[in-house]
């Protein structure tokens, strides 16, 4: 299991952070993730032997979020 932390531009509320980690969730070999709206970030355990931290960032940004690894 490894973790990830990316800095997302354009978070702006709760509503965000729950479609963040119902899309995140949905992708094969992510375990967890969390979002905070307040400090912009998105923490996020997954299985690297099914799913790759770049995955995890291209579905984020394909949701409009701009997203680096933190």
């Amino acid at each position: 299991m490894k973790e990830v932390v990316f800095q997302s531009q354009g978070m702006s509320c709760f509503t965000c952070e729950k479609r963040i980690k119902t899309a995140t969730l949905y992708l094969d070999g992510v375990l967890s993730c969390e979002a905070n709206c307040v400090n912009g970030q998105i923490f996020c355990e997954y299985d690297e032997n099914i799913v790759t931290k770049e995955e995890i960032a291209k579905r984020l940004q394909e949701m409009g979020y701009e997203v680096i690894e933190s």
